[in-house]
């Protein structure tokens, strides 16, 4: 900054300058250019001839005070001021930044007669500190985006930060036919404006030439927009870009482009193209990382999907497994039972070796349903305290007849434990069953070893063999579900390998682990480990013993099946002893004859059961087997049934689960929901098999729910059961309406009363009988004692103590 008044000075500051490498130069002026700078003007441009020269008006760049401060200062420093500097020789309209250094110089007279202005090119530095912010800032905000839309989305906002850079950036992406690029991102631009229309194909000539980048995958720069003036946004500058960049988007199985305006007071150099490649290379990574993620959560939902698919097939299939097996051994178990007439012997055997085979068929369906529960995660557990050496040792005896016809010794070894073990009855016994089956079938001769104990904080089950051992490369692999294990010296080739495989989840579902030690031709030991107390259990989960609602699996298609595994198996011996002796002792068809209530005449009262199915032959199966103690009526889905109901009150309705137009439990909810049937008890009949779905049935308002294939005898049972429960309950009621009536017409009162809580219920008649206000009610006992006269209230509290003491009936009197 110099005084100009002093030629010789200035001419000398200008050569000191364009030596240095100077690239402007500030003239200090007192207001207005005075004359006197016109006559250093010829010197200025001969000695700034190879200079990029600019001359300033002083308040433009510096602050008012700085003339003064600088021409008193040794030194004073201004750091980046934003020079547009015009180019003599080269160009206009490049953009610099520079740091400034001012030093005082002396005149003639010894003073400070001017300041040199040194200075430094920091462009570059700034340039990289603002791409490099850039770069840092999308990486950081597309780093944990699991989603394609959220990439394109911050893509956006991250570049509108560099506006000077990237005044703006429009972001194509291909469609899944490959031709199409949809706009998915953009910066500093409108959607749908002309340079950013919302769709363009490959096939056809667009306003961008994606279609040549889409093709080589290089980047490609447009020299010359096709844009008026006002098309393009100007970003951080006034005026618009003038050049754009295309570059590719590499993404596995498609691409795009991304579309970027160039800054106009910038070239484009190697610096500035490769700070456009990353940017474009971490834009192709961010969507790379959320379409795989994206691959890979629809693979997930579609494996969910198919697993719920699965589930529902399972669901659907375990109907129309169950209603043919009730159809088959039903009437099947009331042939051999003979209750429509004798058989000839080798009738009898033939149909119980269908029934047994029927059997066989259904243990597999109910295990395979287990398995789709299982893998659902519909089966909840109820976990109750149980004496496990009691019950597994009683589990365990069920075999020992077949086991000692088969020349074995069955061997229990349990001593008591210090505290009982908190298991699911249901999924220990099948637990407990299954070991001991899969033992004997591989154990031809010496024994089987059951044994119960507890280490440390584990209570263990141990079921020891001395049969054909198992290869010790098939041990890893023993408890996957439908492996088999291919050995010659077992009692059968037949299996289908889940017996073991369910037993390793129900023991998951223990908090457990199993193991398994074994060495050909000595045998295998399976040990089961579960942990001791409840605290590693949901409580919610948790029940007491006397809420164990546990349903006894069906020994017997465990046993025959081991009793079928025996050589020589005398078959008509066993049909000689009965027919009933070979079928589960529930599924026997009794010949007594169900006792039903009778008339004040002395004939038996028959109740109307409405049954509503829609498989034809389960309803005239249902008919066959009612009508013989019920009237019965019959529906073909659930709106039929209702309708029915409504027209004739049913004393039971009997409803299959699973109906067209209205299925069971809608049913149900509408039954409950009419005042007219909503007292009528409802017996669901389902093949969804579990506790859980129980106790969906019964949460549901039904008063029993009854797992196909059911036997003849407990479908009578339980209906029969039903009946006289409600038949009670309308005879309770009848003789609650007559005393009622006897107590008003004599002015008595009736009351029941809880001295542990004080609570008592009165009969209507104590309103008027102990001329209580409006409001008041007989409540409490206190209550009650205070409507004694005062002289009477201590003798009377005393008989009552007594009385209570002594549990004895005692009566009283006040006048």
């Amino acid at each position: 900054l110099l005084d100009w008044y002093t030629v010789s000075i200035a001419i000398l500051a200008v050569v000191i300058l364009a030596a240095h490498g100077a690239t402007y130069l500030t003239l200090k002026t007192e207001g207005a250019v005075h004359d006197r700078c016109e006559k250093c003007a010829k010197y200025l441009w001969i000695a700034a001839t190879p200079l990029l020269l600019i001359v300033l008006i002083e308040s433009r760049i510096v602050r008012p005070d700085l003339p003064g401060r600088s021409l008193s200062n040794p030194f004073l420093w201004l750091g980046l001021a934003l020079i547009v500097v015009s180019i003599i020789t080269l160009l206009s309209g490049l953009i610099t930044r520079h740091t400034f250094s001012y030093t005082p110089i002396q005149d003639d007279a010894g003073k400070a007669g001017g300041i040199i202005c040194a200075n430094t090119d920091d462009t570059q530095r700034v340039i990289g500190e603002r791409q490099l912010k850039l770069l840092r800032n999308l990486a950081t905000v597309t780093a944990d985006l699991r989603a394609s839309q959220e990439v394109y989305e911050e893509t956006g906002q991250a570049l509108s930060s560099n506006a000077k850079d990237l005044p703006f950036s429009l972001l194509y992406v291909t469609e899944r036919d490959g031709q199409t690029l949809s706009l998915v991102g953009t910066s500093g631009i409108t959607r749908g404006d002309r340079a950013a229309p919302n769709k363009m194909t490959l096939a056809t000539p667009s306003i961008w030439p994606v279609g040549d980048v889409m093709r080589t995958h290089e980047p490609m720069m447009v020299e010359s927009l096709p844009f008026a003036a006002g098309d393009l946004p100007t970003g951080a500058w006034t005026v618009s870009p003038c050049k754009a960049a295309l570059l590719p988007i590499n993404v596995s199985g498609r691409g795009g482009v991304l579309i970027v305006g160039l800054n106009p007071y910038r070239l484009f150099d190697e610096g500035y193209r490769g700070f456009l490649s990353l940017v474009a290379g971490q834009v192709s990574a961010a969507i790379a990382v959320a379409e795989a993620y994206e691959d890979t959560r629809r693979r997930a939902e579609a494996l969910a999907e198919l697993d719920r698919a699965k589930t529902t097939f399972f669901s659907n299939i375990s109907h129309e497994f169950r209603t043919p097996l009730t159809l088959t051994l039903g009437p099947l178990l009331d042939t051999i039972a003979q209750r429509h007439g004798p058989l000839q012997p080798r009738v009898a055997e033939e149909l119980t070796v269908v029934h047994r085979n029927g059997q066989r068929l259904l243990k597999l369906v109910n295990t395979l349903l287990e398995f789709s529960r299982i893998e659902a995660g519909r089966v909840q557990a109820s976990f109750a305290p149980t004496d496990l050496v009691a019950f597994t040792t009683d589990l365990a005896s069920a075999f020992r007849s077949a086991i000692e016809q088969a020349g074995l010794t069955l061997d229990i070894e349990a001593l008591p434990l210090p505290e009982p073990a908190y298991v699911d009855r249901d999924m220990w016994e099948k637990i407990v069953l299954n070991l001991i089956s899969n033992a004997f079938k591989f154990t031809l001769e010496g024994g089987i070893t059951v044994r119960v104990d507890m280490v440390g904080t584990w209570m263990r089950l141990i079921v020891e063999d001395s049969g054909c051992g198992i290869p010790e490369e098939e041990l890893p692999r023993l408890f996957e579900r439908f492996h088999r294990v291919q050995s010659s010296k077992g009692r059968t080739h037949e299996g289908t390998g889940i017996g073991l495989a369910l037993v390793a989840e129900l023991v998951k579902i223990h908090h457990g682990q199993i193991s398994v030690e074994s060495e050909l031709e000595k045998g295998s030991r399976f040990i089961v480990s579960i942990p001791a107390g409840k605290g590693h259990l949901p409580p919610e989960q948790i029940i007491t013993a006397a809420q164990s609602d546990f349903s006894q699996t069906e020994f017997n298609p465990f046993v025959q099946e081991a009793i079928r595994w025996l050589p020589g198996h005398d078959r008509a011996r066993e049909l000689a002893d009965g027919p009933f002796e070979l079928l589960p002792e529930r599924d026997a068809i009794l010949a007594s004859e169900m006792i039903l209530p009778t008339k004040g005449d002395g004939t038996k009262e028959r109740s109307c059961v409405l049954v509503a199915d829609d498989n034809a032959d389960m309803r005239d199966y249902l008919r066959r087997l009612l009508a013989e103690h019920y009237d019965v009526l019959v529906a073909a889905d659930g709106r039929d049934a209702l309708d029915k109901a409504r027209g004739e009150l049913p004393t039971l309705i009997l409803s299959d689960v699973m109906m067209p137009n209205m299925d069971g439990f809608e049913l149900l909810r509408t039954v409950r929901a009419d005042s007219a049937l909503a007292a009528v008890p409802v017996i669901l009949l389902s093949a969804r098999a579990g506790e859980d779905s129980t106790l969906e049935g019964i949460r549901a308002g039904a008063n029993d729910y009854l797992i196909k294939p059911f036997g003849a005898r407990e479908l009578l049972a339980r209906v029969e059961a039903q009946i006289q429960r409600k038949r009670f309950e309308k005879e309770l009621n009848a003789a609650e309406q007559r005393l009622q009536a006897a107590l008003a017409a004599v002015r008595m009162v009736a009351w029941e009363w809880d001295p542990i809580t004080d609570k008592m219920n009165a009969s209507p008649t104590s309103a008027e009988v102990f001329g209580l206000r409006p409001g008041e009610r007989l409540s409490t006992g206190e209550f009650g004692f205070a409507l004694v006269h005062p002289d009477d209230r201590d003798r009377h509290r005393a008989l009552v103590v007594a009385a209570l003491e002594r549990g004895e009936n005692f009566g009283m009197r006040s006048d």
